[in-house]
């Protein structure tokens, strides 16, 4: 039986957990080919997942700001927005309390 899509994008996150950068590197990109077209959204949010955390491999990205939003918008499933997180830079901002 095949692994479902979200598990396997936590364990490509294992993989980079693991400091194994260059498989972690591959995985996440495969991945985001696979989920390319789909009309799925947890597919859909996977997709820019796998892309916002590839962008953190490159230093000086910002790309996973802007995937973080687009992938905060899509209607998927709790479970797989629970597992995987995705945090932008306007969230940021706005837990941040003003100074008094």
């Amino acid at each position: 039986m095949p692994l479902q899509s979200w598990f396997r994008v936590k364990r490509a996150n294992l993989l980079l957990r693991l400091e194994r950068v260059e498989d972690a590197h591959r995985a996440f990109d495969a991945l985001r080919q696979e989920f390319k077209d789909s009309s799925d959204p947890n597919r859909q949010y996977l997709r820019h997942y796998c892309t916002a955390m590839l962008s953190l491999m490159q230093p000086g990205s910002g790309q996973w700001s802007y995937e973080a939003k687009l992938g905060n918008a899509i209607k998927c499933s709790w479970q797989v927005k629970g597992l995987l997180p995705m945090v932008s830079v306007d969230d940021i901002h706005d837990k941040i309390k003003p100074r008094r």
